[in-house]
């Protein structure tokens, strides 16, 4: 399961807030979060036996850092690709403008995480693919090539 536990901390008065930032080092975060858990378990919760039963399986995620964007980004594209090719025939080339619009675009949103990112992705590409898609009424052999997003926020895109 995936938890936050360790992540941030409440006062007396029950404000919040993170223990960890964006601007840490991962080796920090890490050793950070480690010991929140082990606090957390030991002293708030007063059951170390429960902590002893993830014993090392314990994975702590780095932040979605602005190097990685580009990666990510590519790989959910590369994946909606080959499945449009797969299910349908048609190829779809994505053009450097569309790309880098998604990568900027991801900027926005890496506060969310990888969700944030496939949403967005779902939101800047799925859902207007699909709309072109019934649009251009696409059959096997077609070619879509996705070029940028104009000034009014729509697709350009040409049709093979």
């Amino acid at each position: 399961f995936t938890s936050n536990i360790g992540v941030t901390e409440r006062n007396t008065n029950g404000i919040q807030w993170e223990k960890i930032s964006q601007n840490d080092s991962y080796e920090t975060i890490k050793n950070n979060v480690m010991s929140n858990i082990k606090n957390y378990f030991e002293k708030e919760l007063s059951r170390p036996e429960i902590l002893n039963r993830f014993g090392n399986n314990i994975i702590v995620f780095d932040f979605i850092r602005e190097d990685s964007i580009a990666t990510i980004v590519k790989s959910k594209i590369d994946k909606i690709i080959a499945n449009i090719k797969a299910n349908h025939g048609v190829d779809v080339e994505i053009e450097e403008p569309f790309v880098n619009h998604l990568k900027h675009k991801a900027t926005s949103v890496i506060s969310y995480g990888g969700r944030g990112i496939v949403n967005l992705i779902e939101d800047q590409f799925v859902n207007p693919f699909s709309n072109i898609f019934i649009t251009e009424k696409l059959t096997s052999g077609k070619k879509v090539t996705i070029k940028a997003v104009n000034e009014i926020g729509e697709i350009d895109y040409t049709v093979e």
